[in-house]
């Protein structure tokens, strides 16, 4: 998520609004978001489309194809013009997700010979 000032009302460009988190993360379109106007913080769901030749080093592919830009236009940008949210109360902990494990993961069970690595 971005952090935005506090009470601020914002939208972005050729994307649905949608009403929760989960509604977000469920959604695989590539092109919605979500607002929380309480915590100050805007998710924005991106997807890209680009299919990269084998070898194509460009970051932004041929065209600039692969390069994604998203404009966050401010309806109301709310009284406190403060946008670090790191510092307000209980909103990281609101929307951290937990660390990754290596539950799900691909476990060998057999060692891998060295000689496969010289």
């Amino acid at each position: 998520g971005i952090c935005i000032p506090i009470g601020s009302i914002a939208f972005i460009r050729g994307h649905e609004k949608v009403n929760s988190i989960e509604e977000l993360k469920n959604i695989d379109t590539g092109s919605a978001y979500f607002l929380d106007t309480t915590s100050g913080i805007i998710f924005i769901q991106l997807k890209g489309t680009y299919a990269r030749q084998m070898g194509e080093t460009d970051l932004c592919g041929e065209g600039d194809a692969a390069c994604i830009s998203k404009m966050i236009i401010f309806t109301n940008p709310g009284e406190d013009k403060n946008a670090d949210c790191t510092q307000r109360k209980g909103v990281m902990k609101k929307y951290q997700d937990p660390p990754l494990d290596a539950s799900g993961a691909i476990q060998n069970t057999k060692q891998v010979p060295r000689s496969l690595f010289v």
